[in-house]
């Protein structure tokens, strides 16, 4: 097949995928989710244009013998929530930004009418500690998984486990998938010790084939070694246990500081007015960047810029505060 990637640095990329990564990475994301002990009716938010819906939906589900609920052409937190309750799923696929509108939508609806699904899989973005907690909340999942990795390594190369705690599920990608090697190294390429950060790369059979007529972008991103560079800011735990600090391109330099901008965000949403968070760099002549952020409120609910950075003195450092908030309604998003 040939997929494309959502182009959050660039163009969209045609990345091609063989038999043998789709069939094989579908059947250890199962495995990992323990499907082959149950069958299950799973709701599918994710359009199958994409790598979560094509192999974690569609060839996962061929694997092992599940039932597919799509609740409707394009998401919807109501029609899933419909959906949800009309065929007591007991399996809810989707990103962040959609459990965050279940979750909004499952609370102005009796509870009594929803029959808890079993497991949750959060996937395609990074989804903070945070909404996992609100998911627990809102569904009663026995489990949330938290899936990671990139279309260029079929869909999954780090997964919770069914094994997992609370805090490792809610807190980190959890391990490496099976038959896939992974390292962290610094940006001269050498490796760095287990809780530093530095760029992950993943070899191994899930690894794409490279990017359809596009050459030279192959050659950049997989060496002559066979590793792929996700580009992917990341620290490898003590215990093995993965943590996505962000996207290389992402990370802000404030005056020779390195500031991840994941960090910042999650601050930010322990905020009991503040809905969504979205961190970025702005282009300074003095510091090089400045911090700024993007808010969504919470309904009705208002802040000024001064009221959210002296909510952020003393509990962060003084450098990541940002310099420069505005609020919106809604962002602006990729496909997937």
């Amino acid at each position: 097949s040939i997929v494309f990637t959502s182009g959050t640095t660039g163009h969209p990329k045609g990345v091609i995928q063989s038999h043998f990564n789709l069939v094989n990475n579908s059947y250890t994301i199962g495995k990992r989710l323990e499907f082959q002990n149950n069958k299950h009716k799973i709701l599918v938010q994710n359009p199958f244009f994409h790598v979560f819906g094509l192999v974690i939906a569609i060839f996962n589900s061929l694997s092992f013998g599940n039932t597919l609920i799509l609740p409707s052409a394009s998401f919807k937190a109501e029609s899933s929530i419909a959906a949800l309750i009309k065929h007591k799923c007991t399996v809810l696929y989707g990103t962040p930004t959609m459990y965050v509108d279940l979750c909004d939508k499952a609370k102005q609806i009796d509870s009594t009418e929803i029959k808890s699904p079993q497991i949750a899989v959060s996937g395609g973005a990074l989804c903070s500690p945070h909404l996992f907690s609100r998911m627990i909340e809102c569904f009663e999942c026995d489990r949330v998984f938290s899936v990671y990795g990139q279309t260029e390594c079929t869909a999954v190369s780090f997964q919770s486990t069914a094994k997992d705690s609370t805090f490792l599920m809610t807190s980190t990608v959890g391990t490496v998938g099976e038959h896939l090697e992974v390292k962290i190294v610094n940006k001269n390429g050498e490796v760095v010790p287990k809780g530093v950060a530095g760029e992950l790369c993943v070899r191994g059979y899930s690894l794409m084939k490279g990017y359809w007529d596009e050459e030279e972008k192959t050659k950049e991103v997989i060496t002559p070694d066979g590793w792929l560079k996700t580009g992917d800011l990341f620290i490898l735990l003590e215990n093995n246990y993965g943590q996505v600090i962000g996207r290389l391109k992402d990370i802000i330099i404030r005056g020779g500081e390195n500031i991840s901008p994941k960090e910042i965000e999650e601050f930010l949403l322990t905020h009991p007015d503040i809905f969504q968070a979205e961190v970025y760099g702005v282009k300074d002549d003095r510091m090089g960047e400045e911090v700024g952020c993007s808010l969504i409120m919470k309904n009705n609910k208002t802040l000024t810029p001064e009221q959210v950075q002296y909510f952020c003195k003393g509990k962060i450092a003084h450098y990541k505060i940002p310099k420069y908030i505005e609020f919106l309604n809604e962002y602006p998003k990729t496909v997937s």
